[in-house]
């Protein structure tokens, strides 16, 4: 979701470099030269400047219908400053910053009727800090922290009426420490305990009120020792040893 409208402009730029424009004005006093170029439906498919063989500038891109799809800044060839994108619409789809061709700083992504639909920090085109991603009614729908570009740090995922649905940790991208899951009405749900990327600890499930129904305990991703389950009264209905 992050990266595929940057991926389209590569590939829109490579085009650019490969193939030819239908227009093409000279600054002679200036090796400038404003590119217009334009589909087999005679619409727009680009426009900018080329300054000694490099993007520079103000460009903007079009789709098949002549709709605009993306608009921002050259710097010698790399892309700069703060760039958007659009749906068909003409909503926004899409806005973030570069510097020297790499995307550095706050991003947003926004559905087509233009709410956000996820935000976050860039550095070198990796996702660092906080991302967050939300549902069409604008609650949180999920956070993870992000250190270069790996998840590292406390992650929660939400319900639709934003209540908590899970939260848990993450180490240099692996899961790590204690897991909870959550029912829509706040009751504790499940637990599990990660460490080094497998389940090594107790764990627990637990009926909508809050009555124990499952515990035992995991070593490397196996069930080890002994494991109950409780009918929703609380009396055992059986015990296996492992």
């Amino acid at each position: 979701m992050i990266f595929r409208n940057s991926l389209l402009l590569l590939m829109l730029v490579g085009t650019i470099a490969c193939g030819s424009s239908d227009d093409a004005a000279n600054d002679n006093t200036s090796n400038k030269t404003l590119i217009e170029r334009h589909n087999e439906a005679g619409k727009f498919d680009s426009t900018g400047y080329i300054v000694d063989g490099e993007m520079t500038g103000d460009w903007k891109f079009y789709d098949e219908k002549g709709n605009i799809i993306a608009e921002g800044a050259y710097e010698q060839g790399a892309m700069t400053g703060t760039w958007r994108w659009y749906w068909p619409n003409g909503e926004l789809s899409k806005i973030e910053d570069y510097v020297g061709g790499l995307a550095n700083g706050k991003f947003i992504d926004y559905f087509e009727d233009g709410t956000i639909q996820a935000e976050g920090e860039l550095m070198d085109n990796e996702l660092a800090g906080v991302f967050t991603v939300y549902y069409p009614n604008g609650q949180v729908k999920m956070t993870e922290t992000y250190v270069g570009g790996v998840k590292h740090g406390p992650a929660k995922q939400f319900f639709e009426d934003g209540s908590l649905f899970a939260e848990g940790q993450y180490e240099r991208g692996v899961q790590d420490g204690e897991i909870k899951l959550y029912f829509p009405n706040g009751q504790l749900r499940h637990t599990e305990v990660w460490e080094d990327g497998k389940l090594n600890g107790p764990t627990t499930d637990y009926y909508e009120d809050g009555t124990l129904e499952v515990k035992g305990e995991y070593k490397d991703n196996e069930k080890v020792g002994v494991w109950d389950e409780y009918g929703e009264d609380g009396k055992i209905i059986s015990r296996v040893e492992y």
